[in-house]
């Protein structure tokens, strides 16, 4: 029986360093890396506007022919969209709560994005 328990004890220390290793890492861009967000939303011209018009995102077609949409790309992250959807509820008790992005002057950001009709 104690074998037994050093062998079950002995892969899950080895299959510990192998699933951490799956983890989307980027050099140099912080302990929390991730890859991508879904949104739901009424009006994909609005959110291609504030996102790839204002912030500066690429819009990029993905999939195939009968099955393409449109995402916005920012380095390192992507954004998928559910068109059509409206929000199934607030944000507040939710795991992400709000998007945040680092910018290198924030003053003109600001005013490009009050330009574009969006309120701050």
């Amino acid at each position: 029986m104690k074998r037994l328990l050093i062998a079950i004890g002995l892969t899950i220390v080895l299959f510990v360093p192998a699933v951490a290793s799956a983890q989307i890492l980027v050099a140099g861009e912080g302990p929390v890396v991730y890859g991508h967000h879904h949104l739901n939303t009424t009006n994909m011209d609005a959110q291609k506007k504030f996102y790839a018009g204002t912030l500066g995102g690429t819009v990029v077609k993905i999939g195939s022919d009968d099955r393409q949409q449109e995402i916005i790309k920012f380095p390192n992250v992507l954004m998928f969209f559910r068109p059509m959807q409206a929000p199934t509820g607030g944000s507040i008790g939710t795991t992400v709560n709000h998007i945040g992005f680092s910018v290198p002057d924030l003053r003109p950001l600001v005013a490009k994005i009050k330009a574009n009709g969006f309120k701050m």
